[in-house]
C-alpha cells in the first residue's frame, strides 16, 4: 500500500474494462528451444498461457491489450483475430500505463511486468515464477499450469528441438 500512495497513476485512456497482457519474447533467449530454466522456472510461456488467463478474466465488451516483442517463435495473429490490440516493441512509458491502469493484468515471467504489478490497484494473474506473489495477486491454477506444461512440450516438438 505505501508504494501504491506513491505513484500518480494515468488516468485509463479507454472507459471499457481492460485486461492488459505481457507476453514476455524478443531476446534469443525467449524460445521454449534455447530458453534456460531459471530458479526452477522457465521464461517462455506459449501464447496458448496467456489465452487461457485472458479467458479467465474475460467479461464482453472488454478491451485486451497485449505488449510484447519481436521477435517471437509464436506470431500474434490468433489474438489480433480475437480483436485484442497487439503492441510489438512499444515504448515503456505507454506499456506500462496501460498496465497500471488497467482493471486486470496477467503478468509474464518477467521483471518487466512486476513493477507494474506491485503498485496495479486491480486484479493481478500471477504465474509462478522466480519472484513471488504479493497476496492479494490470483494465482494460476494448477491445471492451467499443467495445460501450459503439455502444450510447450508440443510447441518443442513442433519446432524440432523435443521436449526436456
Amino acid at each position: 500500500e505505501f508504494l501504491r500512495s506513491k505513484v500518480a497513476f494515468p488516468p485509463k485512456a479507454d472507459n471499457r474494462f481492460t485486461i492488459a497482457v505481457h507476453i514476455r519474447r524478443g531476446r534469443s533467449y525467449d524460445s521454449p528451444c534455447t530458453a534456460k530454466m531459471q530458479h526452477g522456472y522457465l521464461r517462455y510461456l506459449p501464447n496458448s498461457h496467456y489465452q487461457r488467463l485472458i479467458d479467465v478474466a474475460m467479461r464482453p465488451g472488454a478491451r485486451v491489450v497485449i505488449y510484447s516483442h519481436a521477435p517471437s517463435v509464436e506470431d500474434f495473429d490468433d489474438f489480433r483475430k480475437r480483436g485484442y490490440e497487439v503492441h510489438i516493441d512499444e515504448d515503456v512509458g505507454e506499456a506500462w500505463k496501460t498496465m497500471v491502469s488497467s482493471d486486470v493484468l496477467i503478468m509474464s515471467r518477467s521483471m518487466f511486468t512486476l513493477i507494474p504489478a506491485l503498485v496495479h490497484k486491480g486484479r493481478v494473474l500471477y504465474t509462478p515464477f522466480w519472484e513471488k506473489p504479493i497476496d492479494s495477486w490470483d494465482v494460476a491454477s494448477n491445471e492451467l499450469l499443467k495445460a501450459t506444461n503439455e502444450e510447450l512440450d508440443e510447441l518443442k516438438g513442433q519446432l524440432g528441438c523435443g521436449t526436456e
